[in-house]
């Protein structure tokens, strides 16, 4: 069973490296999640700022099933509170950017999500980096 601390490293992890994936500039990482410098100057990547939405819930799923999905939706219903923000956010920005669903913007974003992350070699850098957002995070008591 993996503690509260290390999924959120790990969502935030992945957020990170989906940003980064789309040319984002970091500001600041934590267990909070991720602060990207400039994001509304970045001039209207819409499907880029869904993707890192679901990146986060995309990493938890693998590390909760032990292997990637790759290409597809995962029904989980069994998401956590950080998953569902994330998820209603990206679904705001979705219905935002093309209220008549025309684009699927949505589904396009989940689909290049799952494809990061079972792309082995990103999920070798977001497990890396979610060691080390842990390391640097005051500890925290776990339920």
């Amino acid at each position: 069973m993996h503690t509260v601390t290390q999924m959120a490293a790990l969502r935030a992890a992945a957020q990170a490296v989906a940003a980064i994936t789309y040319g984002a500039e970091l500001c600041n990482l934590s267990l909070d999640g991720i602060e990207i410098r400039g994001a509304e100057a970045r001039g209207g990547d819409v499907l880029g700022d869904i993707s890192v939405w679901v990146s986060g819930v995309a990493a938890v799923d693998r590390l909760r099933f032990g292997s990637p999905a790759g290409s597809g939706w995962i029904v989980d219903f069994n998401y956590d509170d950080d998953q569902r923000h994330d998820l209603a956010a990206a679904a705001m920005l979705a219905e935002e950017a093309d209220p008549q669903d025309t684009r699927d913007l949505l589904y396009a974003a989940w689909v290049w999500a799952t494809d990061l992350m079972a792309d082995e070699t990103a999920w070798a850098a977001i497990e890396t980096m979610a060691r080390l957002i842990e390391m640097a995070s005051p500890s925290v008591e776990e339920e």
